[in-house]
């Protein structure tokens, strides 16, 4: 049997590929292929998990794209202002004297004493901010809201 061309291979789950196969006659054409399984879709789904680059677990892209997500200091002092979570007055005293805007100093007050230590420490010497850095996750707590939201929010504020 000779395997077609597959391109697009995606993990969608555990033993499932979801990936395009170039046809004989149809071309590219969606195809689902299964872990196990016998005759072509065993071997499409072999070849996919074993060849190609671009067959990830969709939480995993997820995972790397938010350990890649970062904004410089300028950036998230902007960001934090744009969407009203520190006062414009706030954002340039933090750019400008350091000084911690209310709602990050009412987030870090909020934790534990040895903990409040770290957070102050970081929010003082960060140059840029992470997007998996405890700090971010506290602030989105505090001001209600989700991942996706801090993803959109690291994503728009990038580009200033």
């Amino acid at each position: 049997m000779s395997l077609p061309q597959i391109r697009n291979a995606r993990l969608v789950r555990a033993g499932m590929i979801e990936c395009e196969i170039n046809h004989a006659s149809l071309g590219w054409i969606p195809y689902g292929a299964a872990e196990g399984a016998d005759g072509l879709p065993g071997a499409v789904y072999a070849a996919a998990a074993a060849g190609a680059a671009d067959a990830r677990d969709p939480q995993a892209d997820l995972a790397r794209q938010r350990a890649d997500m970062r904004l410089s200091r300028r950036q998230l002092l902007i960001g934090l202002a744009a969407m009203g979570w520190v006062t414009e007055a706030e954002a340039v005293a933090a750019a400008t004297t350091g000084a911690t805007p209310a709602a990050v100093e009412a987030a870090i007050a909020g934790l534990a004493p040895a903990d409040q230590v770290a957070a102050r420490i970081t929010w003082a010497a960060m140059s840029e901010a992470q997007r998996l850095d405890p700090l971010v996750a506290l602030l989105a707590t505090a001001q209600g809201v989700d991942d996706a939201e801090v993803d959109a929010f690291f994503t728009t504020h990038a580009s200033i």
